[in-house]
């Protein structure tokens, strides 16, 4: 909660689009009602999300209270779009949902519904702290409030009756707590404690150690937003991983690389000096048998981009060495989690307390998260989803973040910046439709002609 005092908000969030179909009234109007009822329903089945943070009493760590009474006129909130409607539109509208502030004296989240977009669709906008939510459990969200199938049932309400918790149990709770954590902590060491420690050292020195300066971190982010989105068939992904030998991971980060090289060379920054720009990716540390649909588990993993390097191939190779480096050294996501469960149970203020001084150290240039989702479509009400862009939170000192999510035979990316660093965001998605355009070039056998590659699945953006 610290890191949000740093001037970034810790809050994440998506843009989604859905056929309106199903819920398009007589008069041609999107039928908010029905949505407002499905929305109080599912609530009644997601127990977090009728909880507000609060600090214990003297010992000031936060913890998840039930709300006495849930207004849902805080929590969903409808808009419409003037004719035409574009996603342009839809895209300034999530900027100043983004810059707006998200209360935490109440749950911290919004669903924005947005009608009038062009081709008979509507949009909603997911605003929610990051306390809340991670990519995993998000995605664990997604699945609980669609449907895979197109069912326009309204499940009935559950009753709802809040714990009220006294001032002295959230003391001794939280006391309690912390002793059987630091009980725990030795019998469920997340590695040989003989590759922790040092790999916690290790882990430390590199969160201190200044990434390269691209101009992408300022003292303080603003607070105005801004959102854009960009989206390629995960066909073409396919192609590009076969033949490079690569992950999906690796080619988002790759055609990053080559975004941000273009991007930044227009801005005028000597990319040859770039030797050690950072991406941090977030790595989940839930456990395959959590199915929660809120928390935040994640480990930072600091990856090296090779900006400096012109080369496609060359710089797909490079990330592959990078990300390959990182795997083998999975005792370094081990001790973040180690250094998670200590801060925890012991003192809660020395994790934010470090990265304040690791963010203001510049120990990465910027986030990039890819979450696979869903392979199916996903309906709501009946109303087929048709895309998702994701939007990552952006960090202290950090002006830019990118957020990549897999549904349904296409790969979104979502794109999240600082208004007043970047104050267009269209230039940089043109450079990530140009950079994969590359790396889809040099995947392409010798023997294939130009004439006959054009035939392929051409790139979109949203």
């Amino acid at each position: 909660m610290k890191l949000d005092e740093a001037g970034a908000p810790f809050r994440v969030g998506a843009v989604l689009v859905f056929e309106r179909g199903p819920l398009a009234t007589q008069s041609g109007e999107l039928d908010t009602a029905r949505l407002r009822q499905f929305i109080a329903s599912a609530v009644d089945h997601l127990p977090r999300y009728r909880q507000r943070i609060h600090r214990i009493p003297i010992l000031g760590h936060p913890v998840w209270l039930d709300c006495e009474r849930l207004d849902l006129d805080d929590h969903v909130r409808f808009a419409r779009l003037r004719p035409p409607g574009r996603e342009a539109e839809l895209n300034e509208l999530a900027g100043r949902v983004f810059s707006s502030p998200l209360p935490l004296d109440r749950p911290p989240w919004q669903f924005w519904f947005v009608d009038g977009l062009a081709g008979d669709r509507f949009a909603e906008i997911v605003y929610i702290h990051h306390a809340l939510v991670d990519g995993i459990s998000g995605v664990r969200l997604l699945e609980a409030l669609l449907r895979p199938v197109p069912d326009a049932r309204v499940s009935p309400r559950a009753p709802w009756h809040p714990d009220r918790a006294s001032t002295s149990a959230l003391i001794k709770g939280e006391l309690d707590h912390r002793l059987r954590g630091l009980a725990a902590i030795h019998r469920s060491l997340p590695g040989p404690a003989g590759e922790l420690v040092p790999a916690l050292a290790d882990l430390l020195v590199r969160g201190l150690r200044p990434a390269s300066d691209a101009g992408l971190n300022r003292g303080r982010v603003g607070s105005e937003r801004i959102v854009a989105g960009w989206q390629v068939p995960m066909a073409d992904i396919a192609q590009v991983r076969r033949r490079f030998g690569a992950t999906v991971n690796d080619v988002v980060l790759a055609s990053v690389a080559g975004a941000l090289r273009r991007f930044l060379i227009r801005r005028g920054v000597d990319v040859s000096t770039l030797s050690d720009f950072r991406a941090m990716v977030p790595a989940s540390t839930h456990e395959a048998s959590d199915t929660s649909v809120s928390g935040n588990r994640v480990a930072m993993l600091l990856a090296q981009l090779p900006l400096d390097q012109p080369e496609p191939a060359r710089r797909m190779e490079r990330v592959r060495a990078t990300t390959s480096a990182l795997k083998r050294a999975s005792h370094h996501v081990a001790a973040g989690e180690l250094l998670l469960r200590v801060c925890d149970v012991s003192a809660p203020s020395l994790l934010p307390a470090l990265m304040n001084l690791s963010l203001a150290r510049r120990a990465f240039n910027v986030v990039i998260t890819d979450i696979p989702g869903p392979r199916v479509p996903l309906y709501l009400l009946g109303c087929r989803l048709q895309s998702f862009h994701p939007i990552v939170n952006l960090w202290p000192q950090h002006t830019l973040g990118l957020a990549f999510f897999s549904y349904a035979g296409t790969m979104y990316c979502g794109l999240h910046a600082d208004r007043d660093a970047i104050a267009d965001l269209d230039p940089l998605v043109g450079d990530l439709e140009a950079s994969f355009a590359e790396l889809r070039d040099a995947a392409r056998p010798a023997d294939v002609a130009p004439a006959e590659a054009a035939a392929s699945p051409a790139l979109a953006t949203a």
